[in-house]
């Protein structure tokens, strides 16, 4: 779990998952205008950033979203990186409301 993660510290958990809803909006955007130029280099990285902050707060289902965006970039799919985008948006509205809880748990 996220708490567990944070190796029980209600503080630690707090400031986590305030990184993740701050960043995770901005890396969205790096993903939309690394999609935009079709640069599939940058699209792995943001991804991959992503990908590691979902898994600092258990957020494991866009955690492995994010993977699937990674490594289609890294292939150099970018039609499919599209496809798979809409469904890390789609896993991220879904997170949101499910995380704000958690900035009161210090």
């Amino acid at each position: 779990t996220a708490l567990r993660n944070t190796e029980e510290d209600r503080a630690m958990l707090s400031r986590a998952v305030r990184i993740c809803l701050d960043d995770c909006p901005r890396q969205l955007a790096a993903i939309r205008a690394a999609l935009e130029r079709g640069d599939a280099t940058a699209l792995e990285h943001i991804a991959h950033r992503m990908k590691s902050g979902l898994k600092a707060v258990a957020a494991e289902a866009a955690a492995q979203v994010a993977g699937r965006v990674e490594a289609l970039a890294a292939g150099g799919d970018i039609p499919a990186s599209r496809l798979a985008v809409a469904d890390l948006h789609h896993e991220l509205d879904r997170l949101t409301p499910m995380l704000r809880p958690l900035l009161e748990a210090a």
